[in-house]
């Protein structure tokens, strides 16, 4: 089995898509690898592997190019005016797995050139809904317009790939549920497999001589992430530091804005590590991970990454949207505590401090393994693409 996996921009960006990307691209290759009569070829911005082509290479004039023409990938200008389509299609693969709903305009287009095409669609995000948090800095008429001409766009491409995909991948049953809500379900099928992360086993070997010490991480430009960080410390910071005054909490992500580095800098017992480089260097082996997240979309990478370390986790709602497994998993024991209010803080708190450290470190890790690695997305992609295979093998019978 001939297949092509189409992705805009780079496999390996420090972002969720770029996870998301790793994840299945590790799962396709090892599926291939045991299947060697099947071929895997990469087509992104970082890499190219059909012969004679160079890699499709994010610009921004691509990204306004295909607005006016009311798409919402850079990758259509690629595809429609530079031999994209032509090179992917000479190639007569079983199957194209795109690697974002975006990628929708390019279906029409398989349909009718390869009817007999496997097509997969990977739904990383609601789209259409990340376009609100995306935008949300743009203020004014300027501003408005152009989230509404995203908005327009993302629209018109994720409704094909929701409509015309054999099958549909998401991240969370929420996702798959307003997917179907917005644009309808078509024949296909829709299977939910959460983020996988790789196990890299990273070891903390700081040890924090305060307590309780809590930790947040994430992209300190994002505005969810932003207005979660300062919901906690107008709401919740002063209850616990009443409560523990010994309390520490080290926030670590890309790119703050010099509002907040002045914010962060004033309130008492926050340490900032902006833009760090080793995850080890910002953690300790006991520090208490917290995710205040009020709104979003998607599922919360973080989530996975703290029980990867190791870590007990206090969480809003909204960051444990795809999480239930573990949530209601035998050995989430003082490992994800769902947290909202004051009260929900200082009792977690408490809870984690008067338990067994080394026994809700071990569970995280566990949980992880079981739920959010990268073993997940390999025993699922096996499932997948045995099916497919079989399936074409049946009908080439």
């Amino acid at each position: 089995m001939k297949i092509i996996y189409l992705k805009a921009g780079n496999t390996t960006e420090l972002s969720g898509g770029g996870a998301e990307a790793s994840k299945m691209l590790h799962a396709i290759e090892q599926w291939v690898e045991n299947n060697p009569e099947s071929s895997l070829s990469v087509v992104s911005g970082d890499r190219m592997d059909i012969q004679g082509r160079e890699a499709p290479i994010k610009r921004h004039w691509k990204d306004v190019a295909s607005r006016i023409l009311l798409h919402s990938s850079y990758l259509y200008i690629d595809w429609c005016f530079k031999g994209l389509k032509d090179s992917i299609i000479g190639a007569n693969p079983d199957m194209i797995f795109l690697g974002n709903s975006r990628l929708g305009f390019a279906i029409d287009e398989i349909r009718r050139m390869i009817p007999d095409c496997f097509l997969i669609v990977h739904f990383d995000n609601v789209e259409f809904d990340y376009v609100e948090s995306a935008f949300s800095m743009k203020r004014g008429i300027l501003g408005r317009l152009l989230k509404n001409i995203e908005k327009i766009t993302v629209k018109r491409d994720e409704a094909i790939g929701s409509l015309d995909s054999n099958i549909r991948l998401f991240l969370t049953e929420r996702d798959k549920d307003r997917i179907e809500m917005l644009y309808g379900i078509g024949e296909g099928m829709s299977v939910v497999l959460p983020i996988c992360l790789p196990d890299n086993q990273v070891k903390l070997h700081k040890l924090s001589e305060v307590s309780p010490h809590l930790v947040f991480l994430g992209s300190l430009w994002y505005e969810s992430n932003v207005m979660a960080l300062l919901w906690f410390l107008d709401n919740i910071w002063m209850a616990v530091k009443a409560s523990f005054p010994n309390a520490t909490l080290t926030v670590g992500g890309r790119n703050p804005s010099k509002h907040l580095i002045d914010y962060l800098t004033k309130e008492r017992g926050v340490i900032l590590f902006p833009d760090f480089e080793n995850i080890a260097d910002v953690v300790c082996r006991n520090s208490i991970f917290i995710s205040p997240i009020q709104k979003g979309a998607g599922m919360k990478v973080k989530i996975a990454e703290a029980l990867s370390l190791g870590l007990p986790i206090l969480a809003s709602e909204e960051s444990l949207v795809g999480y239930s497994e573990a949530l209601l998993d035998s050995m989430n024991r003082g490992v994800i505590i769902k947290a909202e209010t004051k009260e929900d803080y200082i009792d977690g708190l408490k809870s984690v401090i008067e338990s067994d450290l080394k026994e809700v470190s071990d569970n995280a890790r566990r949980l992880f393994v079981k739920y959010y690695s990268y073993e997940r997305a390999i025993t699922s992609m096996n499932d997948i693409l045995g099916k497919i295979n079989q399936k074409k093998g049946n009908n080439h019978g």
